[in-house]
């Protein structure tokens, strides 16, 4: 009997084992796969389009700086200023950018962040907005009321009060079994990888349909010719309207981890960051840095006052030959007459010069 009951525990105990080592074994494995799951967000100026059409010109149209009170083209190089574009009836914004991800990355979810309304001072209040990604049609999201009532909460006291003043936050998230949209606001949910928010599922279009290993990404935003509601669109940058984030993409995937520091965090830990490769929004400085943003000049081979710099609200960098062609925004090439107007986004690795100043290097990934 008491070999039996020896036997009986023996066998218990060998269970437990095993089981808890294929536990610990699991848990090993998740966090592995999970550690290598990154996620990168790049905000996109409302007026960084490289393409629109209207369906009807003769309809009301335009765009407005935050500061700029006159109404700017559609053409306008200043458009990349905008912080409010609208149109009547049916048409869109065609925004193209560079695949920022390291190569054999594999896309796990698609985000999209924009604010939008009716078209300002659009007598209809519904209109049909729909998403596109690379030409694929992920959803379409109908805005019910118009937002006049009050003053939006960034836009300029300027701006007439009988003119729409803010949008409806839309979230758009394309996963591996379709895409879902949800309305209540979440920062989080736009800039970090782990955040809830509440969807509903519009479409079966799912990750793998986008082709998201192409050279380039299009997004597309608008009201289609045939949508049942057809009250034009205004969209909002971060300083007009209720929400203080301009259309932004967000894009999750296993592959090499990718960072996104404000500078003033790279010259404050420049060991940290050093070849580390980093995509960040910043504007073009041109020779120089705006007041209090001073940097020294790195001592490395073809740098002087007269090398490119990039600066954001916490300071300034010098970039390595022409960091310019980092941009992931295109078209890569639009100047406007003061250098740092516009906003930027770059991808490029962190170096450090003999005194441990750094400066961004392009990749050169062809």
């Amino acid at each position: 009997m008491r070999k039996m009951n020896k036997f009986i525990f023996l066998s218990i105990l060998g269970v437990i084992l095993l089981l808890g080592s294929f536990y610990l074994f699991t848990i090993h494995n998740t966090n592995l796969h999970a550690s290598n799951t990154n996620f990168i967000s790049i905000p996109i100026p409302v007026g960084a389009y490289s393409n629109y059409s209207l369906d009807d010109q003769a309809y009301p149209y335009g765009a407005v700086d935050r500061d700029l009170k006159e109404k700017l083209s559609l053409d306008s190089p200043y458009r990349y200023l905008a912080q409010l574009i609208w149109f009547e009836g049916s048409g869109y914004l065609e925004y193209r950018m560079k695949n920022p991800l390291p190569k054999n990355s594999q896309v796990k979810a698609l985000r999209l962040f924009f604010e939008a309304s009716s078209e300002e001072g659009h007598s209809l209040n519904h209109t049909d907005i729909s998403v596109y990604i690379n030409g694929k049609k992920v959803g379409e999201y109908t805005i019910i009321n118009e937002f006049n009532a009050e003053r939006g909460k960034y836009t300029p006291e300027w701006w007439p009060i009988n003119k729409t003043q803010y949008g409806k936050p839309i979230f758009v998230e394309v996963r591996e079994d379709g895409t879902y949209i949800g309305d209540s606001y979440n920062s989080d949910w736009v800039e970090k990888k782990k955040a809830k928010i509440s969807f509903k599922k519009v479409s079966d279009a799912g990750i793998k349909e986008l082709k998201l290993d192409q050279e380039i990404i299009t997004l597309r935003i608008g009201v289609d010719k045939n949508a049942k509601h057809k009250g034009g669109m205004s969209l909002f940058g971060e300083k007009f309207g209720n929400y203080p984030k301009t259309l932004t993409l967000g894009l999750e995937y296993e592959g090499e981890k990718m960072y996104q520091p404000k500078i003033a965090e790279i010259i404050e830990n420049p060991e940290k960051y050093e070849n580390k490769t980093v995509i960040m929004a910043v504007h073009p400085g041109g020779w120089g840095c705006p007041p209090g943003k001073a940097t020294r000049i790195p001592e490395a081979e073809g740098f002087s006052r007269s090398s490119t710099m990039i600066y954001d609200d916490t300071g300034c960098l010098y970039g390595s030959k022409d960091i310019l062609i980092g941009k992931i925004l295109v078209p890569e090439i639009h100047t406007l007459p003061i250098p740092g107007n516009e906003t930027i986004v770059i991808k490029g690795k962190v170096k450090l010069d003999k005194n441990k100043i750094p400066f961004i290097s392009p990749l050169n990934e062809n």
